[in-house]
């Protein structure tokens, strides 16, 4: 059962009302109320209800879909719910009416406002995005009004917020403690204060595309423990808008030309090996080769020679995941997935039988080439390209054989891993984020599987994923200061508390694996699966401690790694440009790849 409950101020229940009374048979997710004592509420199943003081249905609206299930309230009496457009790319908050049980005012809201609610001042409502706060006035451009990062408090932890009158602040503050496992509960109230009466500390600029939220709490404690240094983020996806999500990129490569470079990247989905050749960043191995209790022994060192360029590291990064391809072993053998060797199998393969899955596209495996080869490929430090190979030929050819897109309306789902053993599927794409990825799938193929590579223009590729990566840049004036802020992600109390994939401290990574040969015997003395997988059939399938034979085959696959997945959008857009016409028949790939050469060159050469 579930009540609503009123209370005054000395905590004496004034009313209960039985939301079921009041027809809600599901969830209520949201409740709001206005100035005249009528409540709101809201829920997926069962649309909105006002009821009046007395507890009353007063006016229903039923559920609908493109419709959020939360409420928002911008003014006394404005109350309402946004809806999205049928391509949801725009969203509009409508105001309820209470007496009609109908939609009223239409308020279309920014591209960035998700959670909206009431103004103050002049501000005629509020919106928060991305640990921000701004105003909106009728009339006029949203103002920030607040970063919460700006007074060092993690906006992912603030549940709740409230401006009051004389423009101070109060807000709820829930912070989880790794170390203790509780959790601190804080009630924060934050006045207005003169600018002059503020310490000042020396400025050190962090730049990323979407604010990454272990980076931002790594922030937040160097800024809290420093009194010299303060680190200012800047996140560069408030640029963004619906349906261009390149912008916040355009801005920060914009400002790089202009000289203005941040001090330290999050370098997830940039362009780094651009930056590299621009001479933009730091050799970090340096800072790594002086550092007092860091040392290259200390690390997974292949994986950052892997992220190294001519011997020099660019960024690090606490974590890591693999992306390549499985097989079952018994009918691929050991070969590499090249192109080529691709090409030959499809040739002789029998037809009930498939290459890849049925929803890879002859664009998913292109944009997969792409980013897999892009060091083979692409050359930034000559800018040489190479699409013009004849490997990039046979690839764009072998692509055609693919789908132009997936018949979703009579897909029907099977399992993968059954699929591969029993001759039915060759290949899929296999991602290895942690040792439990890596023991179910062990687990799912019976010990069969063989790690041959994503599809490569030379041989398969296995790529590696950097988790939370950071860079330091030539420009930054505090380079010392940025090292003691970036080298927090390669310590092991670090790694230890904040990472949930593959670590790149050798510490914790042998622990991870110590922890995962571990096996627990209950009290009958049987073996206790750590997890089970179920197949296509729903059958379970237990899956026990990693064997030392696991273990040396996870390690082999770690060795193998020979590329860093990077995504350049910018040329992702040009060769998807050049792709149409060949895929339509208009156009060989001979000439196909002659076009995508120029442009991609053109394109390299105004870069650097």
């Amino acid at each position: 059962m579930s009540y609503l409950r009123q209370f005054d101020k000395e905590g004496n229940e004034l009313k209960s009302i039985d939301t079921s009374a009041a027809g809600f048979e599901g969830t209520v997710e949201s409740i709001e109320m206005d100035s005249k004592g009528n409540v709101y509420m809201s829920g997926w199943e069962d649309g909105i209800k006002v009821l009046d003081p007395d507890g009353n249905v007063k006016a229903e609206i039923p559920a609908e879909d493109r419709r959020d299930s939360s409420l928002s309230k911008i003014g006394p009496d404005k109350i309402g719910v946004t809806s999205y457009s049928e391509d949801y790319t725009n969203r509009t908050l409508n105001i309820i009416d209470p007496e009609t049980g109908s939609f009223g005012e239409k308020i279309e809201l920014p591209s960035n406002a998700y959670t909206v609610f009431q103004g103050f001042g002049d501000y005629d409502y509020c919106y928060y995005y991305n640990g921000k706060i701004y105003g909106h006035k009728n009339g006029a451009e949203e103002e920030k009004v607040l970063d919460w990062f700006d007074y060092d408090i993690n906006s992912e932890n603030v549940m709740k917020y409230t401006f009051l009158d004389n423009g101070n602040i109060i807000a709820y503050s829930s912070e989880w403690d790794e170390s203790s496992q509780e959790s601190v509960d804080s009630i924060i109230l934050m006045n207005s204060v003169d600018a002059a009466d503020v310490v000042q500390k020396e400025e050190i600029v962090l730049a990323s595309l979407y604010g990454d939220y272990q980076v931002k709490d790594l922030a937040l404690k160097f800024n809290r423990t420093s009194d010299k240094y303060r680190i200012v983020m800047k996140d560069y996806s408030e640029f963004n808008k619906d349906g261009d999500y390149s912008l916040g990129l355009t801005k920060l490569n914009t400002e790089i030309i202009s000289g203005q470079v941040p001090d330290i990247l999050v370098t997830s989905e940039l362009p780094m090996q651009m930056y590299a050749a621009k001479g933009l960043l730091v050799d970090l191995w340096d800072y790594i080769d002086k550092d007092s209790e860091i040392s290259r022994s200390d690390l997974m060192e292949h994986i950052f020679d892997v992220m190294s360029t001519d011997g020099k590291l660019y960024q690090v990064a606490s974590n890591f995941g693999i992306i390549s391809a499985k097989a079952n072993k018994d009918i691929w053998g050991e070969e590499t997935a090249s192109i080529h060797n691709l090409t030959e199998k499809a040739k002789d393969l029998p037809e009930e039988t498939k290459l890849f899955n049925e929803y890879m596209t002859r664009d998913e495996i292109v944009n997969f080439v792409i980013y897999m080869n892009m060091g083979e490929l692409v050359d930034w430090n000559t800018g040489e390209c190479h699409f013009d190979s004849p490997e990039f030929v046979e690839m764009l050819e072998f692509a055609k054989s693919f789908p132009e897109e997936v018949d979703w309306d009579n897909y029907e789902y099977k399992d993968e891993n059954n699929l591969l053993l029993t001759g039915k599927q060759l290949l899929t794409l296999a991602s290895v984020y942690d040792t439990s990825d890596f023991i179910q799938s062990e687990a799912a193929m019976g010990g069969k599987t063989v790690y041959v590579g994503t599809p490569g223009l030379s041989k398969g590729i296995t790529g590696i994923y950097p988790g939370t990566g950071l860079a330091i840049t030539t420009s930054c004036k505090n380079k010392d200061a940025a090292w003691e802020f970036v080298r927090t992600l390669l310590t092991e109390d670090y790694q230890k508390n904040n990472t949930w994939s593959l670590p790149t401290n050798k510490n914790v990574f042998d622990d991870k694996i110590k922890e995962a040969m571990t096996e627990e015997i209950d009290a009958d003395g049987n073996r206790v699966a750590k997890s089970f997988y179920y197949d296509g059939s729903d059958n379970e399938i237990a899956v026990y401690a990693m064997t030392q034979e696991q273990v040396d085959k996870l390690m082999d696959l770690i060795n193998s790694v020979d590329s860093v997945i990077e995504f350049d959008n910018s040329m992702q857009d040009i060769i998807s440009d050049e792709l149409n016409g060949f895929f339509n028949g208009e156009i060989s790939a001979e000439e196909t790849a002659k076009h995508i050469q120029s442009r991609v060159n053109l394109y390299v050469s105004e870069q650097k």
